[in-house]
């Protein structure tokens, strides 16, 4: 028996539907009747929005795309202000995650969690972030020494 692909949707509408299919993100604004290309191939994995306007496009080696005009223009990747970029080899494993993702390596190390709209929500230790969040995209950042934060999102 072949096994059957179901891409992942987002309906935001009657007549605005995202739809993630072989690595590409296709839209439709008008139904069905037509559909175009919104965000080129790439190793996508997921896609979510918040709100008819708010989307986020996650894909491997920390894709984070994220749209506020419902996906018309452009998906750009966000950073918040506060968090400067500085160099690091953080990585969480698995990255988007369901329940709790992990830092390899780092287990014992405590962790700020920050939300999108830079807002701190909680500290963690690297063995266990994310548990207990609600679905969204958050940046992580080692309490006491300055590197890049890392980008973590949590679906469902």
């Amino acid at each position: 028996m072949a096994a059957y692909y179901a891409p992942p949707v987002e309906l935001i509408d009657t007549l605005k539907t995202w739809v993630l299919a072989f690595d590409t993100l296709y839209g439709t604004r008008d139904g069905g009747l037509s559909w175009t290309v919104q965000a080129p191939p790439g190793y996508k994995q997921a896609i979510c929005f918040t709100d008819s306007l708010n989307g986020w496009l996650v894909g491997q080696n920390g894709l984070i795309l994220h749209t506020t005009d419902g996906g018309s223009g452009v998906w750009e990747e966000p950073v918040p202000s506060r968090l400067t970029p500085y160099a690091s080899h953080l990585t969480a494993f698995p990255n988007p995650f369901f329940s709790f993702t992990t830092l390899p390596g780092h287990e014992s190390e405590r962790f700020a969690l920050y939300d999108i709209s830079d807002r701190r929500v909680g500290f963690y230790r690297g063995d266990r972030i994310g548990e207990g969040l609600s679905p969204g995209v958050y940046f992580l950042a080692p309490v006491g020494r300055m590197a890049k934060p890392l980008r973590i999102v949590k679906l469902r």
